[in-house]
């Protein structure tokens, strides 16, 4: 049976996850539109962050008692002029884009490249 992880949209390699989808965290939290279910069912949640404060993790923790997460603080894996921009959205479409495969890769390598048959535990 197939290992399906969702994702709020990371650490050791946990490799389980031979497929996933990608759900809207604010749905999730307050939403009925099955999205909550996927979370619920899913082995892993790999929660990808913006910022260390995790307010999304977080939410999905009070909703889920229990909720497996993996959790990705994703500036972390790049750095930007704070003195030129306030935030990420402020820079230029080109960059934010760079950044966001830089991201997407990180977490397929860690969570989407099975290196051995022990799925996290």
């Amino acid at each position: 049976m197939a290992n399906k992880c969702s994702g709020v949209g990371m650490g050791r390699s946990v490799g389980c996850c031979d497929s996933g989808d990608r759900v809207c965290a604010a749905d999730a939290a307050t939403g009925k539109s099955g999205m909550l279910e996927l979370i619920k069912r899913a082995p892993v949640t790999i929660a990808v962050e913006g910022c260390g404060l995790q307010c999304g993790t977080e939410i999905m923790r009070y909703r889920v008692p229990g909720i497996k997460t993996a959790v990705v603080n994703a500036s972390d894996l790049y750095s930007f002029d704070g003195d030129k921009y306030f935030e990420v959205f402020d820079m230029p479409r080109p960059e934010i884009e760079e950044y966001a495969h830089k991201v997407a890769e990180y977490v397929q390598e860690q969570f989407f490249a099975v290196t051995d048959n022990t799925c996290g535990e």
